[in-house]
């Protein structure tokens, strides 16, 4: 199995149930061979015999639910699924592997009220089952029933008082409902609790962020930047933030940190080598990304002053071919007239500051040209 050779594994897992057929364990071990050899529905039945002999087991528990949603793209596997556990249940309607898989097979199936009815089964006879809460919760807030969600999710907290992922549900449900100080409590509580994970920091920050509280934004982005420093959101929020406080210097390596990380700026830079070659200094990736910046500051911030100056020093970086590339441009665009030079004279910077003040139209076109 390590070796991911299920085709030979299994002969040894069908010799070890013939010589041992009450150990759960290996009806799981072959339910997951099976699963991996695309044999879901046999898989299906391993794992119902692995929890009829156990039904402790969270990694069997798992591995069946992960079997019912590989089933899930088979409609009438799944509803044959469905078929065998309400037929189980008839026979031992409190059985709590079968609620959780009759559950799961109706969701899976898209049956979002009748997934929701099954859970409310299950609790009747399971009143304090964790899982249950929490799935019913995120059901109620995908159908926007807040208020239910977070009756819900109060109860999972009950149950697990010190299950820091529960207050953060919570959170973002009561953040749903506009009691945002009610929400800030409980992601202060999601923190506390777990003050290792970035996830309630920035659900935190979030909220900092549109009531336009910078400052706040830029203290739980800093403590979450210092657990994950290349988190591309998190670099975001920090350069956002300092950009609308005014602390230009601070934001800066924020930015350019965002920028060099992102996929599209990555792709763009290798199209570009390879048209101008990797040792052209309009190709590097420093030129380049003080081109994004000045941008972003101009597109993003309406900083024309910032823009400019940050579009000078990529024009000094990217030298007489950045030039070059910027008054091409402006010819197709039918912005610029007489001898394409490469001379970043001063028709070159008030067509710069021309661009600037035109930044979405006419940025986005020369990225598209530049692309090309």
């Amino acid at each position: 199995m390590r070796l991911k050779d299920y085709t030979a594994a299994l002969p040894d897992l069908d010799r070890a149930i013939a010589l041992d057929d009450d150990y759960w364990k290996h009806y799981t071990q072959r339910g997951i061979v099976r699963s991996n050899l695309n044999d879901h529905k046999r898989a299906l039945l391993d794992h119902e015999i692995s929890q009829i002999l156990n039904d402790k087991s969270s990694w069997a528990s798992k591995w069946r639910m992960r079997t019912l949603e590989a089933l899930g793209r088979d409609k009438n596997a799944l509803q044959d699924a469905l078929d065998h556990y309400e037929a189980a249940l008839r026979m031992t309607p409190n059985s709590l592997p079968n609620l959780r898989a009759r559950y799961m097979a109706l969701l899976l199936q898209d049956r979002t009220e009748d997934a929701t009815e099954a859970l409310t089964t299950l609790l009747e006879s399971h009143p304090d089952h964790v899982w249950a809460f929490a799935e019913r919760a995120n059901i109620f807030a995908g159908a926007e029933n807040f208020e239910a969600a977070i009756k819900d999710a109060q109860r999972y907290i009950q149950l697990e008082p010190d299950n820091w992922f529960a207050y953060k549900k919570l959170a973002d449900y009561l953040r749903k409902t506009g009691k945002i100080e009610d929400a800030l409590a409980a992601y202060d509580q999601a923190i506390a609790l777990n003050p290792t994970s970035t996830v309630p920091l920035m659900a935190r920050a979030n909220i900092w962020f549109e009531q336009e509280n910078y400052a706040k934004v830029i203290i739980d982005a800093k403590r979450a930047y210092d657990l994950t420093p290349d988190d591309n959101d998190i670099l975001f929020s920090l350069f956002f933030s300092y950009v609308k406080t005014g602390e230009y210097e601070l934001a800066d390596p924020y930015l350019d940190a965002w920028v060099r990380h992102l996929p599209q700026f990555q792709e763009f830079l290798q199209a570009l080598q390879t048209n101008l070659g990797k040792n052209n200094p309009a190709a590097s990736e420093d030129a380049q990304a003080l081109r994004v910046k000045g941008i972003i500051y101009a597109h993003l911030f309406d900083q024309p002053d910032k823009a400019m100056e940050i579009m000078q020093r990529y024009f000094k970086a990217g030298g007489r071919d950045a030039v070059l590339l910027f008054q091409e441009f402006l010819e197709n665009m039918g912005l610029y007239r007489g001898k394409i030079t490469g001379t970043y004279d001063d028709k070159t910077r008030n067509a710069v500051r021309a661009c600037i003040d035109q930044a979405e139209r006419c940025f986005s076109e020369w990225a598209k040209l530049i692309t090309l």
